[in-house]
């Protein structure tokens, strides 16, 4: 999302402007917004598509994660990542997405919900989460 320093100019320029000056600038907050929003979708979109195209993500594997990090075993891997490793995580209807570099730009690891067993099981991994990983667009 646009940085708040340009929220907080815009919304100024807005007060103080007159006539077409501040029609201008609230045309300009509105495409800003949408173009953001926009993004955001297509990026979410994308991963959940990229998830999907391939499927050896699809084999059988077994995940754990504990205060420590990470830990996924399948048959053809076996992968640990630390909490530290991940930059930012959110939430979709069916996945949890774990980023390691900038969430419009990469994916560190998709995690489909329909993996946990349990759903007291996804709620243990969001309480994991918030404790060690920013939320996107709360961090």
């Amino acid at each position: 999302m646009a940085g708040w320093v340009f929220w907080v100019l815009l919304l100024l320029l807005i007060v103080q402007s007159e006539g077409w000056l501040r029609l201008v600038a609230l045309v300009l907050g509105i495409w800003v917004y949408a173009l953001d929003t926009y993004q955001q979708g297509k990026a979410r979109n994308h991963h959940e598509r990229a998830f999907e195209s391939q499927p050896t993500l699809r084999g059988r594997f077994h995940s754990r994660f504990d205060a420590q990090g990470f830990r996924t075993t399948g048959e053809l891997f076996e992968d640990f990542r630390t909490w530290g490793a991940f930059r930012a995580w959110e939430e979709t209807a069916d996945l949890v997405i774990l980023y390691e570099g900038d969430p419009d730009r990469s994916v560190g690891r998709v995690i489909p919900k329909r993996v946990f067993v349990d759903p007291a099981d996804v709620d243990s991994l969001r309480a994991i989460l918030a404790e060690h990983v920013p939320e996107v667009g709360k961090g």
